[in-house]
């Protein structure tokens, strides 16, 4: 809330996996967890969702599907937070800053 106050426009990426793709990257990791704890943890993040998109609002809240087990999901994160850097700041304080900045 501190950062928007300022004029900061906050958002959240949110990637998100089904439990199946959880369990198969587990056991494609070198170190594994019981099959249990892996969807304890997905149920509690997955419980957590609504509560973001609620704090962050429908336009804030970006989701990332990362349900194919080989993919790298950097590069959907990276395309999403290329389109972030070239919107137009959309508080008064952002852009009466960048306007003051302009004429000086």
């Amino acid at each position: 809330d501190s950062l928007r106050k300022i004029g900061y426009d906050t958002y959240m990426m949110f990637v998100n996996t089904s439990l199946d793709t959880a369990q198969q990257r587990n056991m494609m990791r070198e170190r594994k967890l019981e099959p249990d704890e892996v969807a304890e943890m997905w149920k509690a993040v997955q419980s957590n969702m609504g509560k973001f998109q609620r704090y962050f609002g429908r336009e804030q809240f970006i989701l990332i599907d990362n349900n194919n087990a080989n993919e790298d999901v950097f590069q959907k994160l990276f395309v999403q937070i290329g389109r972030l850097i070239k919107k137009k700041p959309s508080s008064r304080a952002a852009n009466a800053w960048i306007k003051s900045q302009r004429m000086g």
